[in-house]
């Protein structure tokens, strides 16, 4: 099925690498570049997407350089933060700060976000494995991945470096490095999306545990037959010990609750959460009859 982002490109998304191209108009000005020569160099350089940022210009300039570009490049044009020009443009894309000033719940920022924009593209920006993750249960058609590194455009307090091609494999959506790329960088898994969870590490998921993203672990544990990386038996009795009585409750889908042991069962029908204890009981009582 071809997907959102494939229907705005025109082309299935087999490749990597391909340029998807950040035109900051302040760093234009300052460079003494105008917009037709920035065209021109998309043009020779065959970019597929430009992302549009611009923190100096009025609303008019902006909605007039939108049209320019959209009318002199045969590509998706994507506007950055400003939703309300996305009449102007193929798509928008925000930050995870962006995302939380719409809602502190990402799933209904999104919608929100939907209702306005509709069916044009949306992206997100993501910075390590939780974002990731959580950007994976978000009605997205792509996500920015970076900083891949230093970069003088903005304040940057990470560097992923080629830590970049990893966490790229994690996403269910396809990837966009950010931040300091270069024109000639090759990056492995950028712009694909292909068999995530497959690649998710026992590191990665514990990480998720310490965080308590409560949301993230149901999610893990309702999909654990998919984690084939990882040590799943591991994960689920770091799982029985976590204080959300909605993780433990997920740890009773027909796929989790045979990697239960009966030790671990035990204990969690003595949990101070009645369903809990009620599920814990019930499979402890199959068990007896089997």
């Amino acid at each position: 099925m071809i997907s959102n982002l494939e229907k705005a490109l025109g082309f299935k998304l087999e490749a990597f690498n391909l340029l998807y191209v950040l035109c900051d108009y302040e760093t234009l000005l300052k460079k003494k570049i105008s917009l037709e020569n920035f065209v021109d160099l998309c043009k020779k350089k065959d970019v597929k997407i430009v992302q549009y940022r611009d923190k100096i210009s009025s609303i008019e300039e902006q909605k007039k350089n939108l049209l320019y570009l959209k009318s002199s490049l045969n590509i998706p044009i994507i506007i950055n933060d400003k939703i309300e020009l996305i009449d102007f443009a193929d798509g928008l894309h925000v930050g995870q700060e962006d995302l939380q000033a719409i809602h502190k719940d990402k799933k209904l920022a999104v919608k929100l976000i939907r209702l306005k924009i509709k069916d044009k593209l949306l992206g997100l920006s993501t910075h390590n494995e939780l974002e990731i993750l959580e950007a994976n249960e978000l009605a997205l058609d792509m996500i920015g991945l970076g900083a891949y590194k230093a970069t003088s455009t903005k304040d940057v307090s990470t560097i992923l470096g080629s830590k970049i091609s990893y966490l790229a494999k994690i996403s269910k959506h396809p990837v966009c490095a950010i931040g300091g790329v270069k024109i000639d960088d090759v990056i492995e898994n950028i712009l694909s999306n292909r068999d995530v969870n497959k690649y998710i590490t026992n590191e990665q998921i514990l990480s998720i545990i310490e965080k308590d993203n409560t949301k993230l672990l149901s999610t893990i544990a309702n999909n654990i037959d998919e984690f084939k990386n990882c040590d799943r038996c591991k994960i689920i009795s770091h799982m029985v010990k976590h204080e959300s009585a909605k993780v433990k409750v997920s740890l009773f889908t027909y796929s989790v609750s045979d990697l239960l042991s009966n030790e671990m069962l035990s204990e969690l029908s003595n949990d101070k959460d009645f369903d809990v204890a009620y599920e814990a009981k019930k499979e402890l009582k199959d068990r007896m009859k089997d």
